[in-house]
């Protein structure tokens, strides 16, 4: 018997610049093995070497089909991701959701009220699981560097126009721009590491795009 043929089957949500990260990872792994692409844009594999797998135009058409997924990553534009993901969660099965995940906390915050648990989803912030995270997050908790006070950081993200004109969900403020894609991963790691962010100042101009 194949040892590939009992690994975990991970659908894929969202063929994107990062779902193909996703894809390309998962197909040359020895872990899991590429369940599906759910395309809601509803493209196809076409000729090209994905077009063995099957193809669905949304996540409940997934969900529809035998066998199920063991496994999926929401790597879809971010207004949809908690949408998609109630969709899982309802299902039982575990997902993997690119950060952020969600565009309004309201989004979150009325689905948890309604007694939802969020143990089977892992969000995407993918610096957390990085070796140099670890270290660092060992020290600080055993203030191997002393003991942490006040802590002050600054970013500066340079995309170049074409990244923000090839996918205009990227400029909406209810989707995209610097701080859901952008700034979040810094976000997130501070809060990893030092906790709770108290104060945020922040200086703005009007965008060229």
């Amino acid at each position: 018997m194949s040892v590939r043929s009992t690994v975990p089957k991970i659908a894929v949500v969202g063929p994107g610049l990062i779902g193909k990260d996703h894809i390309s990872r998962i197909i040359n792994s020895p872990l899991c093995d590429l369940h599906s692409i759910i395309c809601p844009e509803g493209q196809s594999g076409g000729k090209g070497p994905l077009s063995e797998f099957p193809w669905f135009s949304s996540i409940e058409a997934c969900l529809n089909e035998h066998p199920l997924p063991d496994g999926v990553i929401i790597a879809s534009p971010t207004e949809f991701h908690a949408a998609q993901m109630v969709v899982c969660v309802d299902s039982s099965i575990p997902c993997l959701v690119e950060k952020p995940i969600c565009s309004q906390s309201s989004e979150l915050e009325a689905w948890l009220e309604g007694g939802r648990s969020l143990r089977n989803v892992l969000v995407g912030h993918h610096r957390h699981h990085s070796a140099a995270t670890r270290v660092a997050k060992q020290w600080l908790d055993n203030q191997k560097i002393g003991s942490v006070r006040t802590v002050v950081a600054t970013a500066q993200y340079n995309k170049p126009t074409s990244y923000f004109k090839e996918k205009p969900w990227r400029t909406s403020p209810s989707s995209g721009g610097p701080l859901l894609i952008n700034a979040i991963h810094d976000i997130g790691l501070m809060h990893l590491l030092i906790g709770p962010i108290k104060r945020v100042m922040a200086m703005g101009r009007e965008s060229s795009l």
